[in-house]
């Protein structure tokens, strides 16, 4: 499990949709989630019907120039996560997929058939106490 420097964590940004960190098509970002702000509820599409997602969450985009499955996952987190699909950041309304718990233990895993286009993943803990290192584990399969 990555652990990051001490002050290291003082660096991320991406709590909101304007500092969305940009990802390439297969690799891993590690995190920490108490560096961030809760910003971004997840919806109540199916695997999230419980609409929390009020911890802290990190905000990352992908584009995708064709079609494609896109698998996202948090395992290796130490904290319960969620994770939402969503073609617009800001609305709740656009989120295409959510997953609680769908990964191993409390973390989340989501496979999404998409078109082309941009989307953004948002890393949230399930309640307001949850935070700690995250994981987002991706690939275009």
């Amino acid at each position: 499990l990555y652990v990051p420097s001490p002050g290291e964590e003082n660096h991320f940004d991406n709590d909101l949709c304007i500092n969305a960190f940009d990802l390439d098509r297969n690799d891993v970002h590690y995190g920490q989630s108490v560096a961030y702000s809760n910003q971004h509820a997840s919806g109540t599409t199916a695997g999230c019907t419980s609409s929390r997602g009020d911890g802290y969450d990190a905000v990352f985009q992908i584009s995708l120039s064709s079609a494609g499955t896109l698998h996202v996952d948090t395992i290796g987190s130490d904290f319960d996560t969620i994770l939402s699909i969503r073609s617009t950041c800001d609305d709740v309304t656009t989120e295409v997929s959510c997953d609680d718990d769908g990964g191993t233990g409390l973390t989340s895993s989501i496979n999404a058939s998409l078109t082309a286009g941009t989307y953004y993943i948002i890393v949230d803990a399930y309640s307001s106490t949850g935070d700690g290192m995250f994981v987002l584990n991706y690939s275009i399969l």
